[in-house]
């Protein structure tokens, strides 16, 4: 009777007198849609607060699934996944850029994550993982794949390394829409990674990354265990073991989370809103007074705002949320991809 898919969406900013808060509607957006032995994920963010920022998630989020849909049909192999995520990606920021054009509107763009699950063929099947994970990302969006058949639980960064392009803390790394006369596809990248039945699939966007980051906890590059000897060097030399160490903090950060959690999507959502509720509090108290809250540090760690979590259990589901019934994932062909290169892992305590 568990939940095998669980979506949990907030913000952190503080409210008004008036009940009010800052940056509000939510720009943070999903989708999701189940087949009998797959299912495809989407999870958008606004770059921008309020109504604008949400109108380009759900224009993004809305073009991805109509082209992915369209053509889901052809689909025979995992290269296929992963050619039609990456034309879904292009198509979205097509639609972004002539919808902004013809509205005669100002640059909006939004940061976009989704995960196509699939169960793969048993001649072609990694030992028993027997599932095949496709992603595509571009932003600052993670991707987390929590392997429940291993003990201690062993959490993996789909997407480490994702941000090494930023040129500082508010840099997304990369985005769809129009964005200072052009495109900004700097990290847009796909990925793959073969799953057992029953790991659990989690996509988060910055309101969570930002407070399991070193930065935003208040440590420094030291106590993180970084290369680097102050937080200005961190986006200077795009360097690829500063990025692994730092998400390699993340997942530690992550685990630590999760120590002693139930593994399932209900149970993790659950904690992780907790967990980042917690962590802005003090800096969520500092912004209803209005006072200046003091730089990010020790005494006020953390950073406001908003927080989506999508947790997905793989597996053939007993019972479908959505049920496409035209749509059967099923392959007689599976072209093995190589594995996402340089992972990151961390195991839990749990």
């Amino acid at each position: 009777n568990e939940t095998c898919f669980k979506v949990k969406s907030c913000s952190t900013f503080p409210k008004d007198i008036k009940g009010f808060r800052l940056g509000d509607p939510i720009a943070d957006r999903y989708y999701a849609q189940f087949y009998p032995k797959g299912s495809l994920i989407v999870v958008t963010n606004g770059s921008t607060y309020g109504q604008p920022g949400l109108e380009v998630a759900n224009l993004a989020i809305n073009h991805f699934i109509s082209t992915f849909n369209s053509n889901l049909i052809k689909i025979k192999t995992i290269r296929d996944i992963g050619s039609l995520l990456y034309r879904c990606v292009n198509e979205a920021h097509n639609k972004i850029v002539e919808s902004l054009k013809s509205l005669n509107k100002k640059d909006a763009s939004c940061t976009l994550a989704a995960v196509a699950i699939v169960k793969l063929n048993k001649n072609n099947a990694n030992s028993n993982r027997n599932w095949g994970l496709v992603a595509v990302n571009i932003g600052e969006n993670k991707i987390f794949l929590v392997s429940t058949q291993q003990r201690p639980i062993v959490i993996t960064d789909i997407t480490a390394g994702n941000r090494r392009e930023s040129q500082d803390e508010h840099d997304l790394g990369g985005r769809i829409g129009p964005y200072k006369d052009g495109q900004d596809f700097r990290n847009l990248k796909l990925y793959y990674c073969p799953c057992y039945s029953d790991d659990i699939v989690l996509i988060t966007t910055e309101g969570i990354n930002a407070n399991l980051d070193p930065y935003f906890l208040g440590k420094t590059p030291q106590e993180a265990n970084l290369p680097i000897e102050q937080w200005q060097d961190r986006y200077k030399n795009n360097d690829l073991n500063l990025a692994r160490a730092l998400d390699a903090f993340i997942c530690r950060s992550f685990a630590e989370w999760l120590a002693g959690v139930p593994m399932t999507p209900d149970a993790i959502t659950e904690n992780v809103i907790k967990k980042i509720f917690e962590t802005t509090d003090k800096l969520r108290f500092l912004q209803s007074t209005k006072k200046k809250p003091p730089k990010v540090g020790p005494n006020c760690p953390g950073k406001l705002d908003h927080s989506t979590i999508v947790a997905s259990r793989i597996g053939k589901l007993k019972s479908h949320p959505i049920f496409v019934e035209r749509a059967i994932w099923e392959w007689s062909i599976f072209f093995k991809l190589n594995s996402v290169n340089n992972l990151i892992t961390c195991n839990s305590n749990t």
